[in-house]
């Protein structure tokens, strides 16, 4: 009798032990297995832990034009200026209008300024994209004020890139998007509004920069 309740207890253990691998997908947990999986949590929370901090300075470049070192510029709206003045993708350099500060506005929304235009008082607005919008719906760089064109939510997406919206446009499932600055392209090159979608354009990385003031 007690052979075989040995007999049953070895089945349920061996079961137990089967279904475990199973689970794993045939993994056995071993020392060095765990401490793997340790690191690739330990990694997924840095990836998580990466979204920029308020009153720093970054270069916001967009996984379409990171590898062609373009950057965004907060560029100034006015005659002799680059389409007119709208927000653009630029060659990535040492310039004070390439470098942004997220400045908290409340309930998770940030206004965005650039170290060019700061003194000025001077934010980035997600424009809407339309004939009779300033600079035909652009992204520009305007006067400061309570306006919801002008506060930003950044959505987490994928390997420490962020979809930017605004609270103007959220509700339309609006994003900025990062073009190529080209006759051909939309508007020509400029920053605007489009439709959020799994374009690469979209999504955007903050690199964080030094300035001497």
């Amino acid at each position: 009798m007690k052979n075989d309740k040995l007999t049953i207890n070895l089945r349920r253990a061996l079961f137990s032990s089967a279904a475990l691998v199973s689970m794993l997908g045939g993994m056995i947990l071993t020392p060095s297995s765990a401490e793997a999986i340790k690191v690739n949590v330990a990694s997924a929370k840095k990836v998580i832990a990466s979204k920029p901090k308020p009153n720093r300075f970054y270069k916001l470049t967009t996984m379409f034009l990171e590898k062609e070192n373009k950057c965004l510029e907060g560029n100034k709206v006015a005659r002799g200026s680059t389409l007119g003045g709208a927000a653009f993708m630029d060659n990535c350099q040492n310039v004070s209008g390439q470098s942004w500060k997220l400045v908290p506005a409340g309930n998770g929304y940030f206004r965005m300024k650039t170290q060019f235009l700061e003194k000025e008082n001077k934010c980035l607005e997600g424009n809407r994209f339309a004939p009779n919008s300033t600079l035909k719906g652009a992204a520009f760089m305007d006067n400061c004020q309570n306006v919801t064109g002008q506060l930003w939510k950044l959505i987490p997406a994928r390997n420490g890139y962020f979809r930017l919206t605004t609270m103007f446009l959220e509700k339309e499932n609006k994003c900025l998007e990062g073009n190529k600055f080209a006759p051909s392209s939309t508007l020509k090159g400029a920053a605007f509004m489009d439709n959020c979608q799994n374009v690469s354009g979209q999504l955007w990385k903050f690199k964080p920069i030094r300035t001497s003031r």
